[in-house]
């Protein structure tokens, strides 16, 4: 399977839509701290979901919307089968029609708050949903014009102004953490140490700690171990190669540590996900 910047997601998006639109079923995938130049917004059907983003909590269930907005790190952990509307909205394609784009940051809180506004863009959602499953004549159409009815309903009802100091800093911190996870991701399976991970952006070894947890929720090695993990997850479940075969390929050689990382994460152990998936 082709390994992918789980760091740095990389949408892509529909030639039609200029949007990726999609009904995603996830089955207990461990996505560790990533995030993508998209908005994206989550709509659950099935399941129970927790996603963690920028630092906060979310307990996702059916009847729950998420948004996470551009350039903002976040991750999921889901136990057992969930299904969502997935839409990833790429920043360069709302640039066309709200070229302040990069000065506004959506919020909307599905646990506290209750709209009207909220319950149309989930009814729209729907609906776009049955047009992308059914794809009748001239569905693209009417599609489209839902597609910029959330886009409208979020920017008049959910935005508020990023200030342009804050914006640079943000802007900053993405570049040197797109320096650090780009060299993690590459060189995972084998002990980077802390030295040489700072020497990558000229970081004290302290400071570098301080700015890796502060920024990704999680401590460099705590990173390194959930992104070895994500990908022996996704050979577990789709390749028959025995389980000590993937650890050694992913350079996890502590099995007593990864089969407890594994049951903290999963619940369960590697053989019966591999059973279950089977069945």
């Amino acid at each position: 399977m082709e390994k992918k910047d789980l760091y740095h997601e990389k949408v892509s998006p529909s030639e039609l839509t200029k949007v990726r639109f999609c009904t995603f079923t996830d089955s207990g995938i461990n996505t560790p701290n990533h995030w993508h130049r998209s908005i994206e917004i989550r709509y659950m059907l099935e399941g129970r979901m927790v996603c963690y983003i920028d630092g906060n909590t979310y307990e996702m269930e059916p009847g729950r919307l998420l948004l996470v907005n551009s350039n903002v790190i976040h991750a999921d952990r889901t136990k057992g089968t969930s299904r969502y509307i997935l839409v990833q909205i790429p920043l360069d394609f709302v640039r066309l029609f709200i070229p302040e784009i990069q000065h506004i940051r959506f919020i909307i809180n599905d646990v506290e708050e209750q709209s009207d506004k909220l319950e149309q863009i989930k009814k729209l959602l729907l609906a776009m949903k049955k047009l992308n499953d059914e794809k009748e004549n001239g569905y693209i159409l009417k599609f489209n014009s839902m597609l910029f009815e959330v886009l409208y309903l979020l920017y008049t009802d959910f935005s508020e102004k990023v200030m342009d100091m804050q914006l640079k800093k943000q802007q900053k911190n993405i570049e040197k953490m797109d320096r650090i996870l780009q060299y993690i991701t590459q060189n995972y399976k084998h002990a980077i140490s802390l030295k040489e991970i700072s020497d990558v952006v000229y970081f004290r070894p302290d400071y570098f700690c301080r700015f890796f947890k502060k920024y990704m929720g999680v401590t460099f090695l705590e990173y390194q171990n959930e992104l070895r993990l994500s990908y022996i997850y996704q050979d577990i479940i789709n390749t028959n190669k025995p389980i000590y075969e993937i650890l050694e390929q992913h350079g996890f050689v502590n099995y007593q540590l990864f089969r407890r990382m594994f049951n903290r994460r999963f619940g369960t152990t590697p053989l019966k996900v591999r059973k279950n998936m089977a069945k």
